[in-house]
């Protein structure tokens, strides 16, 4: 509001000095800096800033110091008045885009859950896909190994058969002799 009351009474002293009325708050904020050029590079001419603007100083004026101090202090308002508008600005720029870096904060969170998520996944995959082909392997040296010793105690079996048919042919043949012997 301060803001525009300067620009207004700047407005204001613009067109009552040069006749022309300016709309916009840039067009008001231009004449005036195109003033303090004009200002600064007549300075020899002795011109002035007072309250009403600049004016054409009479040689050996002692208002100098009234005329630096007034447009100081005309310079320290309009400063003041953009200050507490770009503050208030800002707040509001804050306030605006502080939903906008939540929101992309979380989405970043959830972001990069998801990716530990995946490399969580992939590295489970490997490990158990490693795991799958050293079972496969260890699976088909346990049937060979058993396989050998299936092939080994028939092996064993056969021979045990064999010679227990011998031990009953023996066992027959020797009761067949003690037999005959017993009936002489």
């Amino acid at each position: 509001d301060e803001l525009k009351a300067v620009l207004q009474e700047k407005r204001e002293l613009l067109s009552s000095a040069t006749g022309k009325y300016y709309e916009n708050d840039s067009d008001v904020l231009d004449a005036v800096a195109a003033d303090t050029v004009q200002a600064a590079r007549g300075s020899k001419s002795q011109l002035s800033f007072s309250n009403n603007g600049w004016e054409q100083g009479v040689e050996g004026d002692d208002r100098t110091a009234e005329t630096l101090y007034a447009e100081y202090k005309a310079i320290q308002n309009a400063t003041n008045a953009v200050a507490k508008s770009c503050s208030k600005l800002e707040q509001k720029l804050v306030i605006q885009t502080g939903g906008y870096n939540q929101r992309s904060q979380s989405l970043i969170d959830s972001s990069m859950q998801s990716f530990a998520m995946l490399q969580h996944s992939k590295i489970e995959a490997v490990v158990y896909s490693r795991l799958r082909s050293h079972e496969i392997k260890g699976a088909q040296l346990r049937i060979e190994s058993l396989r050998d010793e299936i092939e080994r105690l028939e092996e064993e079996e056969t021979k045990k058969q064999k010679k227990y048919g011998e031990l009953v042919h023996t066992k027959n043949r020797l009761q067949l002799k003690i037999r005959s012997q017993e009936r002489k």
